[in-house]
């Protein structure tokens, strides 16, 4: 009787060990999601996590940062959207890729940003291959 009592205390006992060690998974998950979903969040655990990394100069370049990151989406959406359009352009043949560049172009050109258009043709320029005759 007392080797069955045990033998079932060691069953449970192991598996509440294996419910609490899912349960911090799945909890490490959830701050990693969030973590990735607002780059001021992940800044802020990283400052949290690590306060020897933060010198004179953090918080004027976190300023700087949250303001530029603020005026592309102030709901903090754009790093999923960011995360997304690298997934997809990143699956794409070079003609592909280059395609999608230049509707790219055209798109910024047709609403009304023809030095948006110009930067992304001249970034588009200086990371193709140069290709001279041998």
């Amino acid at each position: 009787m007392q080797a069955a009592l045990s033998h079932q205390r060691h069953l449970h006992e192991l598996e509440q060990r294996r419910a609490e060690h899912h349960r911090r998974l799945d909890e490490a998950r959830i701050l990693r999601d969030t973590l990735m979903s607002d780059p001021s969040l992940a800044l802020s655990y990283w400052f949290a996590a690590a306060p020897q990394s933060i010198d004179t100069d953090t918080l004027s370049r976190l300023e700087m940062l949250l303001s530029t990151a603020a005026a592309y989406a102030p709901q903090g959406q754009w790093a999923p959207l960011a995360r997304l359009l690298h997934t997809f352009a990143d699956r794409l043949t070079d003609d592909a890729k280059n395609h999608l560049i230049d509707t790219l172009a055209a798109l910024t050109d047709r609403y009304g940003h023809p030095d948006i258009t110009i930067a992304i043709q001249q970034a588009r320029m200086s990371s193709e291959p140069e290709t001279r005759p041998q």
